[in-house]
């Protein structure tokens, strides 16, 4: 290796490592904070060598439901992946099969739901859901969330079911099967690892939600993002507390997502490349 190649490899190395330093770096913060005593969280200059107490993570579960709220939030976006995945495989299947001119025009409409703002759907939410009698209920927050992920299952499941050939679903036919006996027989199977793929982007993203858990619950369903703002306080904020939270909250969707990396990379890598 010429001594070129040699500073070019050191280079890529270097760029590489900081860029990892760069992201993780958030994460080491947070977790320290978590673990450091409430007067050496902004102390100056920052403290890197402490002794490390779960102080934080007793208050977190001592003084607030939080238990009840990683249970609804668990809860709320396992429904909501249920719910997407129900309606929007079938419809990704429909729209794949659909031999129509205004198919794309359909489609692109599911686009255009996808890209309307959060944020302008928060009150005509709050007030048909006040109406229905849906407020601060799981079912109403999963309906949220299934809005917003249904788009996104249709648009990320169609390829699949692009790239399934249709012969199959001919064979099957020809042995008895109906339409929806071959999409759940023949068809799915195929695209196991998509579905798995999407599921865990549509829980991951339900779990994260703040802003629509914020406006429509209040405590029946209130889920774990805005439960940690419980001690944010008018005299006070206990940023320890809150960073153990964070904590807490962060780590189901890490450990769930190193344990389904495979199906994760396979999923959304399957449908990229025609057969």
């Amino acid at each position: 290796m010429n001594a070129s190649a040699a500073l070019a490899r050191a280079g890529y190395w270097a760029i590489l490592s900081a860029a990892i330093l760069l992201f993780l770096f958030p994460i080491y913060w947070i977790v320290s904070m978590s673990l450091k005593a409430p007067i050496d969280v902004f102390a100056m200059p920052p403290v890197w060598w402490f002794r490390p107490t779960l102080e934080s993570y007793r208050e977190l579960f001592g003084d607030a439901p939080t238990l009840r709220y990683l249970v609804n939030s668990t809860v709320i976006s396992s429904l909501a992946v249920l719910l997407a995945l129900g309606l929007g495989v079938p419809a990704a299947y429909a729209l794949s099969r659909l031999q129509r001119r205004w198919k794309d025009t359909l489609l692109f409409t599911i686009l255009c739901v996808r890209m309307i703002p959060p944020m302008s759907l928060g009150l005509p939410f709050f007030l048909m859901f006040l109406r229905l009698g849906l407020l601060d209920t799981h079912l109403g927050l999963a309906l949220v969330y299934l809005s917003l992920n249904l788009p996104l299952v249709i648009w990320m499941m169609k390829p699949f079911f692009d790239d399934v050939p249709i012969a199959l679903e001919e064979a099957a036919r020809i042995d008895g099967c109906t339409t929806a006996q071959a999409l759940r027989l023949v068809v799915a199977p195929l695209a196991a690892q998509a579905m798995a793929a999407v599921g865990i982007l549509c829980w991951v993203l339900s779990w994260n939600d703040y802003f629509f858990a914020l406006i429509l619950t209040r405590e029946a369903a209130k889920t774990a993002p805005v439960g940690i703002t419980y001690f944010i306080r008018f005299e006070d904020a206990r940023w320890a507390t809150i960073a153990a939270g964070a904590t807490v909250i962060a780590l189901p969707v890490v450990v769930f997502s190193v344990l389904v990396r495979r199906y994760l990379v396979s999923g959304l890598t399957g449908g990229a490349v025609k057969q």
